[in-house]
């Protein structure tokens, strides 16, 4: 009997390894299929990945991804082998689109601690794989390299001590946003009153930071990508552009 099951555990663990295999391979291409058949129901291409484009673009989140940098020094480790999958392209709203999801692998502390031969107490590190969703609108004519995000507790305390990006000079808006990569005075020429008065009426703009990259706007989320999720950041960064470029064309 012994015997009998010496060999038949080796042909299980096989059959058991196949089968999480076989499983793990359908899953991602059930994905796959519902992303690809979302992204052409709007006429959008699709493709599974492409590695060049975690090189394409500079700034966070890609920063995060790459040697010598790392989210939070001494609290995350960062395995530099990123990659971008779920690859969109298309038009939108009249204008050139790009998202992709954009994913590297991280050690973090899993909040449990072993002991040491020294006594002494170390957390333990787990893996986990991080991903953020991009999206890239082209522009309609060339803009310089500003970005815009949400104020954060930090950055409320560098502007009340005058470090960080210089303020435009409008203070309900120097409030809550932070304008930079431009001199102040070229900030309030892109962001003219009226869209500095629609920002702040505007929910989707603490949720949406953007930057220009190269001939594109770009935003970016700590998300997985969705078709129903890139459309939404898409129709942000539109009506962002159609303001910006309609208020620079005004005598």
């Amino acid at each position: 009997m012994q015997e009998l099951l010496g060999d038949v555990w080796p042909i299980l663990g096989a059959v058991v390894l196949i089968g999480i295999l076989a499983w793990a391979w359908w899953t991602k291409k059930q994905e796959r299929d519902r992303i690809r058949s979302a992204a052409e129901a709007r006429g959008w291409s699709y493709r599974p990945s492409d590695r060049s484009l975690t090189r394409r673009f500079e700034g966070r989140p890609f920063r995060y991804g790459r040697r010598g940098r790392t989210p939070l020094s001494g609290q995350a480790r960062v395995d530099y082998r990123t990659t971008a999958v779920h690859v969109l392209e298309g038009e939108h709203r009249g204008r050139p689109l790009l998202a992709f999801e954009y994913r590297y692998r991280t050690e973090r502390p899993s909040g449990t601690a072993r002991g040491t031969s020294s006594g002494s107490r170390r957390r333990e590190r787990v893996q986990v794989t991080e991903k953020h969703q991009i999206v890239v609108l082209g522009l309609h004519q060339p803009m310089p390299p500003f970005f815009l995000e949400r104020r954060g507790l930090f950055g409320k305390a560098a502007q009340a001590v005058g470090v960080g990006p210089e303020a435009i000079g409008d203070p309900e808006f120097d409030e809550r946003f932070v304008v930079g990569g431009v001199p102040a005075d070229q900030a309030q020429e892109i962001l003219t009153r009226d869209v500095r008065t629609w920002l702040l009426q505007e929910e989707r703009a603490d949720r949406c930071p953007v930057r220009v990259e190269g001939d594109g706007l770009l935003t970016h989320s700590r998300a997985e990508l969705t078709v129903g999720r890139v459309a939404k950041a898409a129709d942000f960064l539109a009506e962002l552009l159609d303001r910006i470029e309609t208020a620079e064309r005004r005598p």
